[in-house]
């Protein structure tokens, strides 16, 4: 997936074609679908915004998620985590997160599911999303 988002940015700096391309990989299909204007909003404030990404940044990003790997290090996190993922995301299928979560001691998890339950899950599902992470910081002791 991450070579297919890649393209329009590698090939011709095409900034408004990926974020499209990326949008349907990170948003549910009924986002999509119910809140064009918003949509449009999120495409023309990362094309035209006030902090675009650079053609550098977007490569650099890509190659970071293609190959950094710190699961070997995430037995040393020593503070209280909280994991989610959503149960749609494309992006980053919940195998990872439970990956992450299994490799953290101590660590919560939490499946967002559901139709609604993409990559951003904390804009389709805000209430879950918000109620999950208060109850798991009035847990943490401070």
């Amino acid at each position: 997936m991450i070579d297919t988002l890649e393209y329009p940015i590698r090939k011709s700096d095409d900034r408004a074609a990926f974020i499209r391309s990326a949008l349907m990989w990170i948003l549910s299909p009924y986002f999509l679908a119910e809140q064009p204007a918003l949509v449009r909003e999120m495409e023309e404030a990362f094309v035209d915004g006030d902090y675009p990404p650079s053609q550098d940044g977007l490569l650099g990003h890509f190659h970071a998620d293609k190959t950094h790997d710190a699961l070997d290090r995430l037995e040393q996190v020593r503070v209280p985590t909280l994991v989610t993922c959503g149960q749609c995301d494309a992006q980053v299928p919940q195998r990872y997160g439970r990956q992450v979560a299994d490799r953290i001691p101590g660590a919560t998890w939490h499946l967002f599911q559901g139709p609604r339950a993409s990559h951003l899950a904390c804009m389709e599902m805000s209430e879950e999303f918000n109620r999950v992470g208060m109850e798991f910081l009035a847990k943490v002791d401070t």
